[in-house]
């Protein structure tokens, strides 16, 4: 897989925290829990699979934002604050691949 690729499906995992976390508000058993777990074990695996996400601060923003996330409890305003943040980070490492 081509980093930009792993980008790119990164991006779409990131967003389905939005509507997993809004359903998880309204009662329902989505298993947030898991999937954020689940999502921040493949982007720690993906920094042997792409050793330049290792070193690249951007990528480890989102790592770490996705675990504090993980830890704790936010307002539906942080949490979208939060996702879009990390989408918009991924959006442009994306370009970055692209220009390279």
């Amino acid at each position: 897989m081509e980093l930009a690729a792993y980008l790119e499906q990164l991006e779409g995992g990131v967003f389905k925290l939005l509507p997993l976390w809004e359903d998880q508000d309204n009662g329902q058993d989505v298993h947030l829990d898991l999937y954020i777990q689940d999502l921040l074990d493949e982007m720690i695996g993906a920094q042997e699979t792409f050793p330049s996400l290792a070193g690249n601060g951007h990528y480890i923003k989102v790592v770490n934002t996705v675990q504090y996330m993980a830890k704790h409890e936010c307002s539906r305003s942080a949490w979208k604050r939060r996702v879009f943040g990390m989408m918009s980070t991924l959006n442009r490492m994306r370009g970055y691949c692209r220009d390279v």
